[in-house]
C-alpha cells in the first residue's frame, strides 16, 4: 500500500436502484470548533430563493421534509443571485427595533406602514402586532387560544398561541422599513409566565418587490428553536397538547372567508408533520422558513409524475400557480380504485399499462374553482432491476505503525419495548416514544502486518490502517474493517438479549426477576425461539418468553433494516415472520445527506401503513416493505417494530410450597392449556422441550409417576387451526420426587403458534417446574435466584439438570450439590467457624 496523507478508497457495493447523494469531503473532527461551525451552518444555511405565487414555499429546512406539499414547484423560476437566510436574528443587537412591553394578550396601537400590503386584493397601510404570535389589520386581537383557519378575522400568524413575555420570558420586537415590516418573537415563553420552554420565530410582510424575501413574495415566516405549543389557559399539559397553535394566514374580508392558507396546527412535541389540519410536532418548524404571495387568487394549473417503488407507485402532484386555499384531488388509478390523497402511494395487483387520471380544483371555504384534469398512461415492469453495482468513494485518513485496533458503533434508532403514557410530558427517551442510544456493532481491522528482514521487534509486526469512516459504517462500506459482532436486540432496560457474530450465528439471553437478572443464556439461537421459566417471576406475568398470566402483554417483534430509501424499507425478516401486520413503527437515521455525510438526523413514525410487501431478491430471508409515509426524503437505516397486544385468558396456579429449583412451580389439576404467542419458531427446525414434573410423593420409586402425565405441544397456523401435535412424557429416574420431561419436535410451518397442554393424568394434581424450549442445535444454561436476596440458588445445564448452591446466614457459599441420574450428589462443602476466646 502506498502511503497517502488523505487517501480515498473506491468501493463497489450493491445498492437500491434509486438516486442518493454521496460526497467525499474533508470534514472537521467531531468536538472541534470547526465541527461546531459546520453544525451551525447546517442549521442556518444560505440558499437560492424560488419565486412562487400564492403558496407557502418552503425555502430551506434543516432536515428533509416529510410533507410532499413542501416541495418547490417545478414550474417556479429561480431568482438568480438572490440569497435567502432562514436565521432569526436577536433584535437586541439592532437598535432600530422597537419593543412591546412585557405582557400577556396585549397588542401595539395601530402602526402605519409606508408601503401597500396587498392581502388577497385588499391594500393595507396599517397593522396591529399582537403578543400572541400574529398580526391583524382592522383591529387588535387578544385571543390566546387559536381557532385554526378559515376564520372571520383577518390575520397573519407565524405562530398563533398563548405567548407570555412577563417575568423575563422573552420579548416581542418590530421594525418598520420603507418596503417591509419585521416582527420577531424572541425566546418567548407561554402562559402562565412559564420559561422552561421557549420559542423563537419571525414574520416579514413586504410590498411584494422587496428582495429580502424575494420579489413576487409578500409574506415570510422564519423559525428558530421551537419548544412549546400551548399555554396553561388552553388546556396545556406542560406546554403541549390541549388547544394547538395555528400557523398560516387568513383574510376574513374575502368572499365567504375563502382566502386563507393554513400551514399547520401544532400541539405536541417532536418533529412529525402529517398535514395542514392534523396536529403535528412543533419541532417540525425548527430552523425552517416559508414564503408566500398573498396578493392574488388565480385558476389552478397542475401536472403529476410517478415513480415505480418495487410493488407500489408513488404519485407526485405539481401546482404551477399554487393558491392560498385548499387543493382538492381526485385520483383514478385506472384499475377501478380511486383516492383523494394529495400524493398517494398505490399498489397495483399486476404489471401492465394503466390510464391514470387526476382531477384538481381549489376549494377556499365557500369558494370552489374549476376542475383541471390531467391524464397519463403508466407502465409497470415487474422485471425492473432493484439493485445495481454502485461505486462510492470512502474518504479515510491513513495511520501508520499500528499494533492493534478495534472500534464500536452506536445508534439512537433503537426503540424501547414499551411506551409510558403517564410520562407524556417527559423526554421521548424516557417515555419510550423516541429511540435510545445503544451499541450497534464491534469492528476489527484486518490487513497483513509488516515484516522486516531481518526480523525486528522494534519495526516489525505493525500495519498501516485506514481510519474508521463512521458515516459509511451504516452500509458496511468501511474498507478492511470487519464487523465482528452485531447487536440485534435489547431488553427494555438496555440489556443485550441477542447478537449475531461474523459467521451469522446468533446468541441470545433471557432476563427475568423484574427484567434485571439473566435467567437463561442460549448459544446458536435467536431470542424469539428460546424460552425458560422457573415460575419465580415477581409480577405474575410472562416469564422468559413463556406466557402464564392474565395481564395484557405487549408483544413486539422488531428488526433492524438494511439500506432503505424514502418509502422503501428493507427489513431483516422474512415475509412469513411479519405476515398479518398492516402497520409498523419505524425508527431511523438519515445517511448520505447531500451536505456533510457525517451530519445525521433521527426520526420515527408510529403506525405507518404498509402499502405492499415483497421478498428481497438477493436475500430471501429478508423482506421489502413500501410504507405510506416516507421516514426521510433520502436514504436511511434503522429499526422497525411490529406491535400487537396479547391477552392471555388462563390464569396460572403458581404453588409457593413445591419446587424443583427455587421456591415455586406450576400446579396442574387435570388438563390446562396455555397459548404461547411470544415465541416465533422456524419451519423444518427441531426444538428441544424440557421440564421437571412431580406428584408430591417422595416415596415413589417406580419408573413412571403415573399414566398420561406430561406436556402436549400443539402447532397452529395463522387461522388458529391445529397442524400437528406432539406428546412428551416423563422418563428416566425419579430424583427426590421429580422426574424429567425431555423430548424434541419439529415445527412444520412458518408463522405458527404453539400451545402447551399440561396433563396431570392419573394423578389428581401434578407440579411442573423449570420449563424451557430451545433449538436442538443450540445449548442453553438457565439460572434460578432466591427472591429474598437475589443470590444464585441454582443453575441448570444443557440437559436441564440442576446444580444447587447453599449459603450460611452471613451470605457465604458453603455447600454445592449436583443433580444426576443417580440422584443429588454433594460436590463441595466448606464450613468454617471463628471462635472468640
Amino acid at each position: 500500500m502506498m502511503k497517502r496523507s488523505n487517501p480515498i478508497k473506491i468501493l463497489r457495493i450493491l445498492l437500491l436502484l434509486l438516486p442518493f447523494g454521496v460526497k467525499a469531503q474533508n470534514q472537521p473532527a467531531p468536538g472541534t470548533s470547526d465541527y461546531r461551525k459546520m453544525q451551525e451552518a447546517a442549521k442556518n444555511p444560505v440558499v437560492q430563493s424560488a419565486i412562487q405565487k400564492n403558496y407557502p414555499t418552503l425555502q430551506k429546512e434543516a432536515t428533509e421534509s416529510p410533507d410532499k406539499t413542501d416541495q418547490t414547484s417545478r414550474f417556479a423560476q429561480s431568482n438568480v443571485g438572490q440569497s435567502f437566510s432562514c436565521s432569526v436574528e436577536n433584535p437586541l443587537l439592532d437598535p432600530s427595533f422597537s419593543y412591546l412591553p412585557a405582557n400577556d394578550d396585549s397588542s401595539t396601537s395601530v402602526i402605519n406602514i409606508p408601503f401597500n400590503f396587498n392581502f388577497f386584493g385588499t391594500n393595507y397601510n396599517k397593522v396591529y402586532i399582537n403578543n400572541n404570535g400574529n398580526i391583524t389589520f382592522d383591529e387588535l386581537d387578544s385571543t390566546y387560544s387559536s381557532t385554526g383557519f378559515p376564520s372571520p378575522r383577518d390575520m397573519i400568524a407565524p405562530f398563533w398561541a398563548d405567548v407570555d413575555t412577563r417575568n423575563n420570558t422573552g420579548y416581542v420586537a418590530y421594525k418598520v422599513e420603507a418596503t417591509r415590516l419585521t416582527v420577531i418573537w424572541y425566546n418567548v415563553g407561554y402562559f402562565r409566565m412559564k420559561s422552561d420552554k421557549r420559542n423563537t420565530f419571525k414574520l416579514v410582510i413586504s410590498d411584494g418587490a422587496d428582495p429580502y424575501i424575494g420579489a413576487g413574495n409578500n409574506v415570510a415566516f422564519y423559525y428558530g428553536d421551537m419548544q412549546w405549543t400551548t399555554g396553561d389557559a388552553s388546556s396545556s399539559d406542560n406546554g403541549f397538547y390541549g388547544i394547538p397553535a395555528t400557523v398560516g394566514l387568513n383574510n376574513g374580508q374575502g368572499s365567504g372567508s375563502c382566502y386563507y392558507s393554513q400551514l399547520g396546527r401544532f400541539g405536541k412535541p417532536g418533529s412529525e408533520y402529517i398535514s395542514s389540519t392534523d396536529i403535528s410536532g412543533v419541532s417540525y418548524l425548527d430552523y425552517k422558513c416559508f414564503t408566500f404571495d398573498a396578493s392574488t387568487l388565480e385558476d389552478v394549473e397542475a401536472d403529476f409524475d410517478w415513480q415505480n417503488l418495487i410493488c407500489a407507485v408513488d404519485f407526485t402532484k405539481y401546482i404551477s400557480n399554487p393558491q392560498n386555499c385548499n387543493v382538492i384531488h381526485q385520483w383514478d388509478f385506472g384499475d377501478g380504485t380511486t383516492s383523494q390523497e394529495e400524493a398517494p402511494l398505490h399498489s397495483y395487483a399486476s404489471a401492465g399499462t394503466y390510464t391514470v387520471k387526476l382531477n384538481v380544483y381549489y376549494q377556499c371555504a365557500a369558494c370552489q374553482g374549476n376542475f383541471t384534469t390531467v391524464t397519463k398512461q403508466i407502465t409497470l415492469d415487474p422485471d425492473e432491476d432493484l439493485f445495481k453495482d454502485t461505486v462510492i468513494q470512502v474518504p479515510t485518513e491513513l495511520k501508520s505503525r499500528v499494533i492493534s485496533t478495534t472500534t464500536a458503533t452506536f445508534s439512537d434508532t433503537w426503540p424501547l419495548q414499551y411506551e409510558a403514557s403517564g410520562l407524556n410530558d417527559k423526554s421521548g427517551y424516557a417515555n419510550g416514544s423516541e429511540g435510545v442510544w445503544r451499541k450497534e456493532a464491534d469492528y476489527v481491522y484486518k490487513v497483513d502486518r509488516d515484516q522486516t528482514n531481518p526480523p525486528s521487534l522494534r519495526d516489525g509486526g505493525t500495519f498501516e490502517m485506514d481510519q474508521f469512516s463512521w458515516e459509511y459504517a451504516a452500509i458496511d462500506a468501511v474498507p478492511d474493517w470487519i464487523k465482528l459482532n452485531t447487536m440485534t436486540a435489547y431488553s427494555p432496560y438496555s440489556y443485550e438479549i441477542e447478537n449475531e457474530n461474523v459467521l451469522g450465528i446468533h446468541n441470545a439471553a433471557l432476563y427475568d426477576y423484574g427484567g434485571h437478572l439473566p435467567s437463561a443464556n442460549g448459544v446458536n439461537m435467536r431470542y424469539r425461539e428460546m424460552a425458560y421459566t422457573g415460575f419465580e417471576y415477581l409480577t405474575g406475568q410472562a416469564s422468559g418468553n413463556w406466557v402464564f398470566g392474565n395481564q395484557p402483554l405487549p408483544r413486539y417483534k422488531w428488526y433492524s433494516t438494511d439500506y432503505c430509501y424514502k418509502h422503501i424499507v428493507v427489513v431483516k425478516a422474512s415475509l412469513e415472520e411479519i405476515q398479518g401486520y398492516d402497520e409498523v413503527d419505524v425508527f431511523g437515521r438519515s445517511y448520505f445527506w447531500s451536505g456533510f455525510p457525517f451530519y445525521f438526523y433521527y426520526r420515527h413514525i408510529r403506525d405507518n401503513e404498509i402499502i405492499c410487501r415483497r421478498e428481497h431478491p438477493l436475500h430471501p430471508e429478508w423482506s421489502i416493505l413500501i410504507l405510506k409515509r416516507a421516514l426521510f426524503e433520502g436514504s436511511w437505516k434503522g429499526h422497525v417494530m411490529f406491535r400487537n397486544d396479547l391477552q392471555p385468558i388462563v390464569q396460572a396456579d403458581i404453588d409457593n410450597n413445591m419446587s424443583h429449583s427455587g421456591s415455586k412451580s406450576l400446579k396442574i389439576s387435570g388438563d390446562e392449556t396455555f397459548e404461547q404467542k411470544l415465541l416465533v419458531l422456524d419451519s423444518a427446525k427441531e426444538y428441544q422441550l424440557s421440564a421437571w414434573v412431580s406428584i408430591n410423593d417422595l416415596h415413589r420409586t417406580i419408573p413412571v409417576l403415573g399414566q398420561n402425565i406430561g406436556i402436549k405441544v400443539s402447532v397452529k397456523d395463522k387461522d388458529d387451526l391445529e397442524v400437528t401435535s406432539f406428546m412428551l412424557e416423563p422418563e428416566g429416574n425419579i430424583i427426590e420426587g421429580w422426574q424429567r420431561i425431555n423430548g424434541s419436535f419439529t415445527c412444520p410451518i412458518t408463522n405458527s403458534t404453539i400451545e402447551l397442554t399440561f396433563k396431570s393424568g392419573s394423578a389428581s394434581i401434578a407440579w411442573f417446574d423449570d420449563l424451557r424450549l430451545f433449538p436442538s442445535e443450540g445449548n442453553m444454561t438457565s439460572y434460578v435466584y432466591n427472591l429474598n436476596d437475589y443470590r444464585l440458588q441454582a443453575t441448570l445445564d444443557e440437559e436441564n439438570y440442576a446444580s444447587f448452591f447453599y449459603y450460611d446466614t452471613e451470605g457465604n457459599l458453603y455447600l454445592t450439590k449436583k443433580e444426576t441420574e443417580e440422584g443429588i450428589k454433594t460436590i463441595t462443602e466448606n464450613v468454617s467457624y471463628l471462635v472468640e476466646r
